[in-house]
């Protein structure tokens, strides 16, 4: 009987190199001691790196959760089988509807590090929305670095709420933006 391989869909930009640097920033986050927290990612696209987030909570310890938005239906049904598998709460719902927003809110203010991944088809808006919420140590990410967002759309709302530039060295080659709130 021939085994079954599970593969999930990624986009094709550069997929080694994003493992790779979310891997490191995800050792540094456990050598830190970060005990308690949640990856909130929105747009889980066809859920591929949202399995690899995933597994890398389990890795974190049993206090680290994922949260996952998007209300695109693109999802892969075997990622999707995975992500609930591994307690992944997946939602299907539009992040800038009044519910979603207070739900992502509610969530990146509580207790824990909260690591933001804006990745959804708004970068600018998602950022802009949410970064104000960010508790001192809390993280923040932006995909698309150059093509849909770049560091003159956020400027105003990072100087205003002290969220300074993270490993930004690092993540730009994989086309992301890096910041922490200090």
């Amino acid at each position: 009987m021939a085994k079954k391989f599970l593969c999930y869909r990624m986009g094709q930009r550069n997929i080694r190199g994003t493992l790779e640097t979310f891997c490191y920033f995800i050792e540094t986050l456990r050598e830190s001691g970060k005990k308690k927290g949640r990856i909130i990612e929105l747009g889980t696209g066809f859920g591929g790196f949202s399995v690899f987030l995933a597994l890398y909570c389990v890795f974190l310890g049993n206090n680290w959760e994922l949260y996952t938005f998007d209300n695109d239906k693109k999802i892969d049904r075997c990622a999707s089988e995975t992500l609930s598998r591994l307690g992944v709460e997946f939602f299907n719902e539009d992040i800038f509807s009044d519910k979603t927003e207070r739900r992502i809110i509610d969530l990146i203010q509580q207790e824990g590090t909260t690591v933001l991944l804006c990745d959804d088809g708004n970068k600018i808006k998602e950022f802009n929305l949410f970064a104000p919420y960010l508790k001192s140590g809390d993280y923040i990410f932006a995909h698309d670095l150059r093509s849909e967002i770049n560091e003159v759309n956020i400027r105003t709302v990072c100087k205003k709420h002290g969220i300074e530039s993270h490993m930004q060295n690092l993540f730009k080659r994989i086309f992301w933006i890096s910041k922490v709130k200090t």
